[in-house]
């Protein structure tokens, strides 16, 4: 079982919640055996900075859902990001809403060094339609497999 851990912006909440129910089931489909978790796991009165820190640390590795709100987030920069880039762990980018790759002035967290995962160069809320939100989810499931097959 590979644990997964969710980095994303709070303002992107709603896509995020979008991209993964449609993950889940291409997931599901290749009888991929995995969990994860996100902040919206938080219980209410539990310190959410701890509880946040310590679910990374024991992840295996991490889906970042990146956006201009994603890259802007102090607690991600300062704190999420550094938990995957300091151990021997995955890290799967994966473009939510556009940001502009060619733009250097764009503080990309190193993930710019990564291959960030698009669909034919399309984001996420980009993306309309069923089918396309399909093809989507499922070639991310599938490249999601290999890499993680791969390690």
């Amino acid at each position: 079982m590979v644990k997964l851990f969710v980095s994303y912006s709070h303002k992107d909440s709603l896509l995020k919640e979008r991209l993964l129910d449609n993950l889940e089931t291409q997931l599901k489909i290749r009888d991929f055996e995995y969990s994860w978790w996100h902040d919206s796991h938080l219980l209410p009165g539990e310190e959410w900075e701890e509880e946040i820190l310590h679910k990374a640390a024991e992840a295996d590795g991490a889906l970042h859902l990146i956006s201009p709100n994603f890259l802007g987030s102090d607690f991600i920069r300062d704190n999420e990001i550094k938990v995957f880039l300091e151990e021997p762990k995955f890290t799967i980018p994966v473009m939510l809403r556009k940001v502009p790759l060619k733009d250097h002035r764009i503080d990309w967290l190193t993930l710019d060094r990564r291959q960030i995962f698009t669909l034919d160069g399309a984001d996420f809320s980009s993306i309309r339609g069923t089918n396309r939100i399909d093809e989507f989810t499922g070639k991310l499931a599938s490249q999601m497999i290999d890499r993680i097959e791969n390690l």
